[in-house]
């Protein structure tokens, strides 16, 4: 799957501005001080890890931003609820070499767009299909279509999870122009003065 593929199939619209916008991680329209709660609050865990309980015995998960470091991560309730049997791939712009086990639980320390050293070592593991793809990223536009094209690799019947959806403008923007006779999208945590929100979104 390309960029424009993405576009074409799975967006009601090309969300590209053409201006140095596509690039900004800048939130769009936050105006409070920053904190760790608004990221990982409670709210987020709760419904994370209630979603993820019914695919915890899944042949495999993939996800961006891997990170296990602090209570409050997903990764952390991902390699806590998954069953031994579930593969796990956790890909991240920083060193997270800590999770990896080599059994189970892999961790890839790289550019977060590249496709190739990912399929290769999935492909290594007997893994071709991922049943939850995760974007724990707080990405631009450019780099959230990017990432999307790795939805080609959702086995039937699986879940996306994308978070950060209120502020963060790769995230945000993608969402709200999701095909929806396409995806079915759950947006969950939806006070955005005490949180960042989180996406569920299924296949139709």
């Amino acid at each position: 799957m390309t960029i424009q593929d993405v576009i074409t199939n799975d967006l009601i619209q090309d969300i590209r501005t053409g201006t140095a916008a596509d690039n900004s991680v800048e939130m769009i329209g936050f105006s409070g001080d920053i904190f760790p709660n608004h990221e990982y609050s409670n709210c987020n865990r709760s419904w994370f890890g209630f979603t993820f309980n019914a695919y915890s015995n899944c042949n495999s998960v993939l996800e961006f931003g891997a990170w296990k470091d602090g209570f409050r991560s997903l990764t952390r309730i991902i390699l806590e609820s998954k069953s031994a049997e579930t593969k796990y791939f956790g890909v991240s712009d920083v060193d997270v070499s800590h999770i990896n086990n080599g059994v189970d639980t892999f961790a890839i320390q790289r550019d977060l767009t590249s496709y190739g050293d990912l399929v290769d070592l999935a492909s290594s593991e007997g893994v071709t299909s991922f049943d939850v793809i995760i974007f724990e990223t707080q990405s631009s536009i450019n780099q959230m279509l990017e990432f999307w094209t790795y939805t080609s690799l959702l086995a039937p019947g699986g879940l996306i999870v994308v978070h950060d959806v209120h502020y963060h403008p790769g995230p945000k923007t993608l969402i709200e122009n999701l095909a929806t006779d396409k995806f079915n999208v759950e947006i969950r945590c939806t006070d955005k003065i005490m949180d960042y929100g989180i996406a569920f979104i299924t296949r139709k």
